[in-house]
């Protein structure tokens, strides 16, 4: 099976699984909970989306508050692949930097298909189904119902053969201006989340610390990184 083919097969088979209509919006935080997956969104350099990994059953990802709440969303939906599609995936904290190969470039093909689902095309008027022919306001409109970045919403336009790689150029800068005159919310467009936790942390954090997988001094850094005192911090606290 071509492999764009099967990623297809796979992202229908995830919505369906939990679910995900497949002309709906990825609902990315109750998700997150519902699969069990604990996600803390911390600031990391430019170059890093995120980092996920896998202990026995505890699935947990780390994810680039530094990044606009799109491209968060987009390496979320990434990640989503390396945990339940990706075979050849190492039950072990795993970094990526964007990449154009292998399973990199599956996860970020899946992700794409998963946000921006073929059901899109009914957010697009008929007059504007030719090529090259969708409106600024439509684009706007379809990113915001996803909450995907414009630059994810453009390549998946091109690979579904709405848009050209010049109609690429013509429309992937100003977004936040034209989201603005539009009347739209422009959170998606910035970047945010710092700090946040989904999932019990504490609990994990804890479970990790009693069977010596992370030390006292971790497991406490831990707790603090998610806005706890130091001196609130009691080890004990989930012993029976």
């Amino acid at each position: 099976m071509d492999y764009k083919l099967d990623l297809n097969y796979k992202s229908s088979d995830f919505r369906s699984k939990n679910g995900i209509g497949f002309k709906d919006p990825i609902p990315f935080k109750s998700l997150l909970n519902k699969l069990n997956i604990l996600c803390v969104f911390k600031p990391l350099s430019e170059e890093i989306s995120g980092m996920v990994g896998q202990l026995e059953s505890l699935k947990f990802m780390l994810i680039n508050s530094n990044h606009s709440i799109g491209r968060q969303n987009f390496t979320i939906a990434h990640e989503f692949y390396h945990l339940y599609y990706d075979k050849n995936f190492k039950k072990a904290i795993v970094d990526y930097k964007n990449s154009n190969e292998g399973e990199e470039k599956k996860a970020s093909t899946f992700a794409s298909v998963l946000i921006l689902p073929d059901g899109l095309i009914d957010l697009i008027p008929e007059k504007e189904r030719g090529k090259n022919k969708i409106t600024i306001q439509t684009l706007v409109k379809i990113e915001q119902y996803y909450q995907s970045s414009r630059t994810a919403l453009l390549i998946r336009l091109k690979n579904m053969n709405f848009i050209n790689d010049e109609y690429i150029e013509q429309n992937r800068n100003n977004v936040i201006n034209q989201a603005k005159m539009l009347g739209y919310d422009c959170s998606l467009y910035f970047k945010g989340n710092e700090n946040v936790v989904v999932g019990e942390y504490a609990s994990i954090a804890k479970k990790l610390y009693d069977n010596e997988i992370i030390s006292e001094s971790n497991y406490i850094d831990y707790l603090i990184d998610v806005g706890m005192n130091s001196e609130e911090i009691d080890l004990n606290a989930f012993d029976e």
